[in-house]
């Protein structure tokens, strides 16, 4: 992804409104953003960037969105995870997600992480799904969201403040530091047309799979050697 390009979108969310209606982080995005002044429909959110005032008229297309997205906001999807987390990352636009905003998960105060693909467990916190949180823990290959993401809680989404703080990351530029850090993820959430060559070993998300099969498979062998 050309995460250097200019970028007229500060802030994307591309998804319907009324889906998943089970977590607090879509509906509260959709207001957080319109309250900023940004131009909202039922298919999602564009707050333009300083300067460049129209650009929903002038993206209108999901990946020419988030291909001119400083930060796409990525809600809970409808199913274990969400495609446009996929396109933004391969895009260059840098995920913004929200941690402990499941209400079946209202129980934990809403602070267990969400799970995202290759998601490795948050130091001190756990995985909203404790099986999913084991097998991370266990075989490793977790990938840390804070380096590349920015890692909101369900009292940032409460608050209605994370669009000040987005706005502060650009004008401090620590926006370019997550921009690297997910040129260096990007390959994990890509499917190659072929198989890994040259020093790359895991170069798209298939081989990531097959590297940690691969590490589950020996924990497992030493274990049953162990055992015997």
């Amino acid at each position: 992804p050309d995460s250097s390009r200019t970028r007229d979108i500060l802030i994307l969310l591309s998804g319907e409104r009324g889906r998943n209606v089970a977590a607090v982080d879509r509906l509260g995005a959709f207001d957080t953003l319109e309250r900023a002044g940004a131009t909202c429909t039922s298919k999602g959110c564009m707050l333009c960037a300083p300067g460049h005032s129209g650009c929903e008229a002038r993206r209108t297309h999901m990946y020419a969105q988030a291909a001119h997205a400083v930060f796409c906001v990525e809600p809970s999807g409808d199913t274990l995870t969400r495609s446009h987390l996929y396109v933004a990352i391969q895009a260059g636009c840098v995920p913004v997600i929200f941690d402990g905003v499941h209400k079946l998960f209202a129980d934990s105060n809403y602070s267990d992480a969400t799970w995202w693909p290759w998601r490795a467990p948050p130091q001190g916190k756990r995985l909203a799904r404790s099986g999913d949180e084991q097998v991370m823990r266990r075989f490793g290959g977790g990938v840390d969201y804070r380096r590349f993401a920015v890692v909101l809680g369900a009292q940032d989404l409460a608050a209605g403040t994370w669009v000040e703080e987005l706005r502060t990351l650009v004008q401090s530029g620590r926006v370019r530091h997550l921009q690297l850090e997910l040129d260096k993820v990007a390959h994990l959430f890509t499917y190659a047309r072929g198989p890994c060559t040259g020093a790359l070993r895991v170069c798209d998300a298939f081989a990531q799979f097959l590297a940690f099969v691969g590490r589950a498979h020996a924990v497992n062998e030493r274990v049953g050697a162990a055992l015997s």
